[in-house]
């Protein structure tokens, strides 16, 4: 008994009378700023609609340049100075609007949830931030897709397993010259380098496409951005549980990103289908359901790989929900997940050497990464192979031990699991990959939204920016004569995507011991 409480009375009696009168009072009604918040975010999305619209989609229409195989940004926009500032400056923009809405959302939409203790107050919000996207991705679905050759090759690789029964492992755009998609495909003498769930997908949508190329690239693009809104879908539904004061917020971080938008609804990226797998399997977790999340991680590798590098940190983090003497429940999750990629992969088994297709191929390239820059370090000092097998190594070992030093630090509770998952794919596109492209940064955006309110939120939007940035160095600068080698071309690239984020995350606190957002007094009834 608190010796505040009237004699008789405990604090939880006292507790209970409190809340009842507080209930009768009326609700105050949301602050003025909440109501012209809402117009000044409408206002912001209808801005940047008309900037996908007619600075990307109308320039770079679908229909115009179909019959211009292989054409990419810089020939799109203008292989001159003029064509890097038009795409400077509209990124600048996208961007500059995308904050500016990211500022109005995070100090409104929580402080109407606040005041209001339901949802009403945040209502306005949801829809502006739900709807306006789906105009975003509209327009830019008109839009060819100027830095993905990869979604022709998703075309081809569907075509011919649906129509002609040929292995996408083993098969390469070289060995079926008549494709309607050959011309429009990147490395041809490679196989496919996707899970079977995707190449499952691929053909589904190729025979509803039939032979029509534009057919085929919007539908393709059109699967993208419904897996999309199922990662913002994913997004809500675990905040309403864990934030429900900052769940708009949330899916505003995700479904308004720039990047997302531009390589998913734009150029059609596949990254984003895992990304949802892998949202569902953390939807699955934050719901205690461990076992299933554990399948649908897996399936998430059917999708793409590189989501395997999530399964220590699932199953660490289910040990750590569950114990041991669960433990047979969780890796029986991953055995029935195993068990389902390898149904899905059977039709197109045909040894051990085909089912990572070309992955490991593609996968020893180097492109513009820290281990690139390391390589080329180390060339002025022995030959390439010794350079690259030594920047390998370098890259293998460092990423290691900080992911085994993130796994250690996995401790109960939802948000350590997802800060793990978001560090494993940071760590991994920093330090681990050789090969770096400007749309994995995808995989960070809809982990990082699920924890808004933390410093990881601030790094996943400066990250997508930066990484839209690479294109004025590799494309661009490269074709303009800005470097005077490769060398050159590879450390300011690096420099430009990873110096700032770098630098903001080692900045940080761990997240896990962020204290959890309250409410303004000021906006208590």
């Amino acid at each position: 008994m608190s010796a505040t409480d009237p004699p008789g009375d405990t604090s939880q009696e006292a507790g209970r009378r409190s809340a009842e009168s507080a209930s009768m009072r009326p609700r105050a009604p949301a602050p003025a700023s909440v109501g012209s918040g809402v117009w000044t975010l409408l206002s912001l999305g209808l801005i940047t609609a008309a900037v996908y619209l007619l600075r990307l989609a109308v320039p770079m229409a679908l229909r115009s340049l179909i019959n211009q195989p292989l054409i990419d940004l810089p020939l799109a926009l203008g292989e001159n100075v003029i064509g890097a500032w038009y795409y400077l400056d509209t990124v600048l923009l996208l961007f500059g609007l995308y904050y500016w809405g990211y500022r109005v959302v995070r100090h409104d939409a929580p402080l109407a949830y606040w005041r209001t203790r339901q949802d009403d107050g945040a209502l306005d919000y949801g829809l502006v931030i739900a709807l306006l996207p789906v105009v975003f991705a509209v327009a830019l679905l008109l839009m060819f897709p100027v830095t993905a050759g990869d979604l022709f090759v998703y075309i081809f690789f569907g075509r011919i397993w649906a129509f002609q029964g040929l292995n996408p492992y083993i098969t390469s755009p070289e060995m079926v010259p008549s494709d309607i998609t050959f011309n429009y495909t990147v490395f041809r003498e490679a196989a496919t380098v996707y899970g079977a769930l995707f190449t499952h997908l691929s053909a589904l949508l190729a025979r509803l496409a039939g032979d029509s190329l534009i057919q085929n690239v919007l539908l393709f693009k059109g699967a993208m951005v419904l897996f999309y809104g199922l990662t913002a879908l994913c997004v809500y539904l675990i905040l309403k549980r864990t934030r429900p004061e900052l769940a708009w917020v949330g899916v505003y971080l995700v479904w308004w990103n720039p990047l997302v938008q531009f390589n998913t609804a734009g150029d059609g990226h596949n990254d984003i289908t895992m990304l949802a797998v892998v949202m569902l399997a953390l939807l699955l977790a934050q719901r205690g359901q461990w076992s299933l999340a554990c399948a649908a991680l897996v399936l998430s590798m059917s999708m793409k790989w590189v989501s395997l590098i999530l399964v220590p940190v699932f199953v660490v983090a289910a040990l750590r929900a569950w114990g041991w003497r669960r433990a047979p429940e969780i890796f029986g999750g991953l055995a029935v997940g195993f068990g389902l990629a390898a149904l899905l992969h059977a039709p197109f088994y045909a040894g051990l050497g085909t089912v990572l297709g070309s992955v490991p191929y593609i996968g020893a390239a180097f492109t513009t990464s820290i281990a690139t820059v390391v390589r080329d370090v180390l060339l002025r000092v022995t030959d390439q192979s010794s350079a690259e097998t030594w920047a390998r190594l370098t890259a293998y070992i460092v990423f290691g031990l900080l992911y085994l030093r993130e796994l250690t630090r996995i401790r109960e509770g939802f948000d350590a699991l997802v800060y793990a998952c978001f560090q494993a794919f940071f760590l991994y596109l920093l330090i681990g990959t050789l090969w770096f492209q400007p749309w994995y940064v995808i995989w960070l955006v809809g982990i990082g939204a699920l924890l808004v309110g933390t410093p990881v939120a601030e790094r996943t939007i400066l990250l997508t920016f930066t990484a839209m940035l690479i294109h004025l160095v590799t494309g661009f600068g490269w074709r303009l004569g800005w470097f005077s080698n490769l060398s050159l071309l590879h450390l300011t690239a690096v420099a430009v995507v990873f110096a700032v984020p770098l630098i903001l995350w080692l900045s940080e606190r761990w997240p896990a011991e962020d204290k959890p957002v309250e409410a303004p007094a000021e906006s208590l009834p």
